[in-house]
């Protein structure tokens, strides 16, 4: 006569379920209802309420469990959360940043020019100064007896300075201000005019933004690649955590880690390098989730179906 479901405790998270225990055959399987890990289901042998290795372990050794790997894949998916999150914060901080600096902003442009001579350096009197702001506008003065300029109300944005005097090769400075980031100082300016003419002109960039769209445009681009970066991320998570697919999580991983690049690329290091560095945990956790799905794709043998 078969026995009735029997009363079983999981060793492995002590919940209590029943199972109905084989008539004869080698010791069955079966997976936990609470913790699904496999839980030993012996049939009866002697009289209740001695016949299960759980009740008298004395007289019934405790079966060996069935190695079972570690799947790490809920770890792999919180990582890629949280990566998606400080991804999506990054960029959230660019694009305030890119708002902060359309705002209108009026500077003061001023310095003096001077001429090199065997005595020195002289007063570059006589001489002009024309300066170019961002929306192309031009204005110009005749320096006098100081060589000293000043230009006020001056729109954010590219200024660009072109310093001449008869018989002296001309100097040309274009430096970039905004609302949040200026590639240089815009008073105090000091040029040394040297002999020549317009063939020697030398030309000083200290921007690596052409204008303010362009600056603003780099701030949203940069901030749309990190914000796709976010998204490949938590989908990435979401399938990982599901299904644990490997591929899927790799490239989300991959995502993350080119953010740092992206940052770099587009210019945006020099303006907020703070911001930069802050996505060096960044890409440390994409490296992570990389790293371990191409270890455990390895260690089990397949492919990593990239």
């Amino acid at each position: 006569m078969a026995a009735g479901p029997s009363l079983l405790r999981c060793p492995s998270c002590g919940g209590l379920f029943r199972a109905a225990p084989p008539s004869a055959g080698p010791v069955p399987w079966v997976p936990c209802p609470h913790c699904s890990r496999p839980v030993a289901l012996l049939g009866a042998r002697d009289p209740p309420p001695l016949f299960r290795w759980e009740v008298v372990p004395g007289l019934y050794p405790v079966p060996r469990l069935p190695h079972r790997r570690r799947d790490p894949r809920r770890a792999v998916a919180a990582v890629l959360l949280a990566a998606a999150l400080l991804a999506a914060g990054i960029a959230g901080a660019l694009l305030v940043e890119g708002y902060d600096a359309a705002r209108p902003l009026d500077v003061t442009v001023s310095g003096v020019v001077l001429r090199s001579s065997a005595v020195g350096n002289l007063s570059a009197s006589g001489g002009r100064v024309v300066l170019t702001d961002d929306s192309g506008a031009q204005r110009s003065l005749t320096l006098g007896a100081t060589g000293e300029f000043q230009f006020v109300a001056v729109p954010a944005g590219a200024i660009q300075l072109n310093a001449t005097l008869p018989g002296y090769a001309p100097q040309v400075l274009i430096t970039f201000v905004s609302a949040i980031y200026s590639a240089g100082p815009t008073t105090g300016l000091v040029f040394v005019l040297t002999p020549g003419g317009p063939a020697n002109t030398t030309t000083d960039i200290v921007s690596p933004f052409p204008n303010l769209a362009g600056f603003i445009a780099s701030l949203g681009a940069t901030a749309v690649l990190i914000l796709l970066g976010a998204a490949v991320a938590a989908v990435a998570a979401r399938h990982t955590y599901r299904d644990g697919r490997r591929p899927i999580g790799i490239a989300g991983g991959s995502a993350v880690l080119l953010v740092p690049v992206a940052i770099l690329l587009t210019g945006v290091a020099q303006v907020m390098p703070l911001l930069w560095l802050a996505s060096g945990p960044l890409a440390g956790l994409g490296a992570y989730v990389v790293a371990s799905r191409l270890t455990e794709a390895a260690r089990i043998g397949d492919p990593p179906e990239l």
